[in-house]
């Protein structure tokens, strides 16, 4: 196995390069909400999405492990445009772990379980649309997560997925110095290429325990910048697929009101049997980091004893100034943000937990003056 390190100094020294926040928190934003669409799939029944993107200016598309399948929604009439169930075309059966989307009409989806990328093409008519299916021969004690996945994207003909050893648990305090790297590189045939990026010395050197979550969040920009964050590390590398290597600068986060970047250490580990139902706490994350022209956008994910809090960062690129929302709110009431088209932004709201619909909806994030 090949293996080329990349060292992950942006994200282990945050102090070299970028643009120092202020201690304070960023200038509040008020979220406000325009209006909401109602969803009406007419395929399967989604609930309990699992990641959202905004294809377009007019497209939403959702992938939901629960419901096992991908759906892709007309954000104006709240219709659905195309979708796929599990073994629904040449019965290929598939969980989707990630979908890659910046291809539309074409996708891939990867399947973490069975380790495969399956490719469709929406245009194509249904029973047709199905491309190909390529096997990921990932190295030995390699795996891929099915859930909780923090980078699946593609460059060129390469595809790029998150590593994860299978030679431990993934709540083991070895888990990360045995996974080693935290990307893997693959080609369109299926076959390993190179490893890339050492997980940061903060997770390969633990001597305490991590609760199961998401710990890493990615977004690709322009086609060729992969930004990525360990929240812990207060930072955001740029990671060049062009040039195989990291910006120089770096963006760092301010202190949040209530964005928690610690880790809580845990002094054993967590009982994976099934039935245990024990609390613990887990680090907040980021769902996928988001774009629009000026900069990005961040969705937390805060989960406590009884509830999933949530709120939103922005970034201004040009002005390097950060911002965010002045309330936190609950995750199934708000939705997951799907991305941003203009000042305005879209949430896809189908959990179903409190609610018997499911909707698209839009908001607008306004400056609170001190």
């Amino acid at each position: 196995m090949r293996t080329l390190k990349v060292i992950l100094l942006p994200l282990l020294l945050s102090s070299c390069g970028g643009e120092k926040p202020n201690s304070g928190p960023p200038q509040a934003l008020d979220l406000i909400l325009i209006d909401s669409l109602e969803i009406l799939e007419e395929n399967g029944f989604l609930q309990r999405p699992s990641s959202v993107a905004l294809i377009n200016d007019t497209l939403v598309g959702i992938e939901s492990i629960p419901s096992k399948g991908i759906w892709v929604f007309d954000r104006r009439s709240g219709l659905e445009s195309y979708s796929i169930l599990s073994n629904e075309e040449m019965g290929i059966s598939f969980r989707p772990s990630k979908v890659i989307w910046t291809d539309f009409p074409k996708i891939s989806i990867l399947d973490g379980v069975s380790k495969r990328v399956h490719q469709y093409n929406f245009e194509k008519s249904k029973g047709n649309r199905h491309l190909i299916s390529t096997a990921l021969r990932t190295p030995e004690n390699v795996w891929i997560k099915p859930i909780l996945l923090g980078v699946f994207e593609n460059f060129g003909d390469k595809f790029i997925v998150e590593n994860s050893t299978n030679e431990v648990a993934f709540t083991s305090n070895k888990y990360y110095e045995l996974t080693d790297n935290f990307l893997s590189f693959y080609d369109r045939e299926g076959k390993h290429l190179n490893d890339y990026i050492p997980f940061p010395d903060q997770l390969r050197n633990l001597n305490k325990f991590i609760g199961p979550g998401k710990i890493v969040t990615s977004g690709k920009k322009d086609g060729q910048k992969l930004y990525i964050s360990f929240p812990f590390t207060k930072s955001i590398s740029v990671f060049d697929l062009k040039n195989m290597k990291f910006d120089e600068n770096i963006i760092e986060f301010p202190n949040s009101r209530f964005f928690d970047f610690s880790i809580p250490f845990l002094d054993k580990e967590v009982d994976n049997s099934i039935g245990a139902v024990e609390y613990y706490p887990v680090p907040h994350y980021f769902n996928d980091i988001k774009f629009d022209s000026k900069g990005i956008f961040l969705q937390s994910i805060m989960k406590n004893e009884i509830s999933v809090e949530t709120h939103l960062m922005k970034y201004d690129e040009r002005m390097k100034k950060w911002y965010e929302t002045s309330k936190k709110f609950n995750l199934v009431d708000l939705g997951e943000l799907a991305g941003v088209i203009n000042d305005t932004l879209v949430f896809v709201d189908a959990s179903m937990v409190k609610k018997e619909k499911k909707y698209i909806k839009r908001a607008v994030l306004r400056p609170i003056e001190d």
